[in-house]
């Protein structure tokens, strides 16, 4: 069974899930995200389907969701699955990053393929 990635992202930001979306497929990864444009019952029994039985949950930060409150109470709905969560701070500067994201391990977007080929080697050798 593959291992599962939940990626939450503001809806300005599909681009980039799309982007860490790929990287992990290519990997041998599934990855799920939310698609807040499409909230059909389906689609969020889905999302929710896809949360449960997420091994790990990404959090993607960027300067479209720094400052919304809804990323801090999405971190801790997160924490709460007891799921392994990584931020992922794409374009900020360290000053710009929340206090209790940099309390965390976080992964800064250029070295994300890092990360990801480690954890592919992980969920392997698992």
């Amino acid at each position: 069974m593959a291992y599962k990635v939940f990626i939450h992202s503001s809806s300005k930001d599909i681009d980039i899930v799309q982007d860490i979306a790929s990287r992990l497929e290519l990997a041998g990864i599934d990855a799920h995200w939310a698609n807040e444009s499409a909230k059909s019952d389906k689609t969020i029994s889905a999302t929710n389907r896809a949360l449960r039985e997420a091994d790990e949950i990404f959090v993607i930060l960027t300067n479209e969701s720094v400052d919304d409150p809804n990323l801090m109470a999405a971190l801790g709905a997160a924490y709460s699955t007891r799921r392994h969560v990584i931020p992922i701070v794409v374009g900020l500067q360290t000053c710009q990053v929340p206090s209790l994201i940099k309390s965390l391990k976080y992964i800064k977007y250029p070295d994300l393929n890092r990360y990801i080929v480690d954890l592919a080697t992980r969920t392997k050798a698992a």
